[in-house]
C-alpha cells in the first residue's frame, strides 16, 4: 500500500474542499437566480392584477370569464393568452388593456395576444 506524505494528503483534502466550495457557490448562484425570476414573476402578476382592477367592471368580468392570462411582462410588452374564439374582439380589448397598463405603471405598454385553442 502506498503511503502518502502528510503534505500530499493535505493538498488532496484542500482540492476536495475547493471543489465542494465551487459546487456550493454554483448552487447558491442558481438559487439566487431562481429567486430573482420568481420575484419578477410575482411583480408581473401584481401589475396584471392591478391592470384588471383598473378596467371597468364589464371588460374586467369579460377577461376573467374568458380566461385571459398574463403570460409574460417585461416592462415594455405584455403577452396575454386568450381563447381563439375571441380573436375578433382582440383589438378592442388590447386598447382597453393598454390604457389600464398606462394607468398602473405610468407609461405605455404594448399588449400582444397569443391565441389558444378554445378549451
Amino acid at each position: 500500500m502506498i503511503q502518502y506524505s502528510k503534505p500530499f494528503a493535505t493538498l488532496l483534502q484542500q482540492k476536495d474542499d475547493h471543489a465542494q466550495i465551487e459546487e456550493a457557490i454554483l448552487k447558491i448562484a442558481k438559487v439566487l437566480e431562481e429567486n430573482h425570476r420568481l420575484k419578477e414573476e410575482i411583480q408581473s402578476l401584481k401589475i396584471w392584477q392591478s391592470v384588471l382592477e383598473n378596467l371597468q367592471s364589464a371588460p374586467r368580468e369579460f377577461l376573467y370569464q374568458n380566461k385571459y392570462k398574463l403570460l409574460c411582462f417585461n416592462g415594455l410588452e405584455a403577452e396575454i393568452s386568450i381563447p381563439e374564439g375571441y380573436r375578433p374582439q382582440a383589438k378592442e380589448k388590447s386598447l382597453l388593456i393598454e390604457a389600464a397598463f398606462q394607468r398602473v405603471v405610468g407609461y405605455s405598454v404594448k399588449v400582444r395576444f397569443r391565441f389558444i385553442a378554445n378549451p
